[in-house]
């Protein structure tokens, strides 16, 4: 699947007003409430923009797909540093085949007009991000 943030906030606005009426009417008929168990409950605290930094030598191509498309617009992205240590954000991203050459990890390389990040294991394809990359530029 290939949903990114954006995507699931409007299936899930789409279905919201469904389950809303649903839960008033259970409300209403008392039917089958219970509360949480405080064993099992869990909490997860807010994201906050450190989460979104790329580990370039520490994850996978998927992991860093995944991470983007978690964390696009509206959200402040996924990002990673340019040599001058500026924040280079990522908004989308594809998947792609590893390349043969001898790319290092956080090198870009220009693959038919887009720019092609080495990870740890993999590479990948980008689609939009905060400024232009160009080739043989190196992120951390």
């Amino acid at each position: 699947m290939n949903d990114d943030i954006n995507l699931v906030h409007i299936k899930a606005n789409k279905i919201f007003p469904i389950l809303a009426k649903e839960a008033i009417k259970k409300l209403k008929n008392k039917d089958s409430l219970k509360p949480q168990s405080k064993k099992t409950n869990t909490y997860f605290r807010q994201r906050s923009k450190k989460d979104g930094r790329i580990k370039l030598n520490k994850t996978s191509s998927l992991q860093t797909f995944n991470l983007i498309r978690a964390i696009t617009k509206p959200y402040p992205g996924a990002f990673c540093y340019d040599k001058s240590g500026k924040e280079v954000i990522f908004y989308k991203s594809s998947m792609c085949d590893n390349f043969k050459n001898n790319q290092k990890i956080g090198e870009i390389i220009i693959k038919n007009k887009f720019p092609i990040i080495k990870l740890k294991r993999g590479s990948l394809k980008i689609l939009k991000c905060s400024r232009e990359l160009i080739n043989n530029e190196k992120l951390k």
